[in-house]
């Protein structure tokens, strides 16, 4: 004996799912040979629109933004490792030590590793190692002396648009 299936106490996914399996069994079964192919294309319509509310996008619309802008971060922290790399084999002694201080500091934070680590560990390590370069003088001297202060100022790029992660999502009407 087949019982019946009380469809207003079908919860939203049950309830499409049921539409889906009726309207594969109809399909199977051609349904114009069956006569039911009006029936079936307004169901198959309605069963459609009910599935995309019921399954929104789950991207959002600022992730490639905020890749974009992790990416050109990692550019920039590898730029600038890559930068001081080259000045540690300065001929101007006080050139390598610069660099060598730098080298230093940036290898409190991973070096060349930080580009590749996580957003978060990322972020919380260029912002430390931004804030030994501005308040420790001989970092932000250092800085000055081998022209990185352009590649400074690309870092925190990332950190001023992570704001964007905590601005509310577009809601959809019902």
């Amino acid at each position: 004996m087949i019982n019946g299936i009380a469809i207003t106490r079908l919860r939203n996914s049950e309830f499409s799912q049921l539409n889906s399996d009726v309207l594969a069994l109809i399909q199977r079964n051609d349904p114009a040979a069956l006569k039911v192919e009006e029936a079936y294309n307004l169901l198959k319509a309605e069963n459609d629109e009910l599935t995309v509310l019921l399954n929104p996008d789950k991207g959002s619309a600022l992730t490639a933004l905020l890749e974009a802008a992790d990416d050109r971060r990692d550019h920039a922290v590898t730029g600038i490792n890559l930068v001081v790399s080259g000045y540690v084999n300065h001929f101007d002694q006080a050139t390598r030590g610069h660099a060598l201080a730098l080298l230093r500091n940036l290898g409190q934070y991973g070096s060349g590793n930080l580009a590749r680590a996580n957003y978060q560990s990322e972020t919380a390590g260029i912002s430390s190692m931004l804030t030994d370069w501005t308040t420790k003088p001989e970092l932000a001297a250092a800085i000055t002396a081998l022209h990185l202060d352009d590649w400074k100022e690309e870092l925190p790029w990332p950190t001023r648009s992570s704001t964007i992660s905590i601005c509310p999502a577009p809601r959809r009407s019902a």
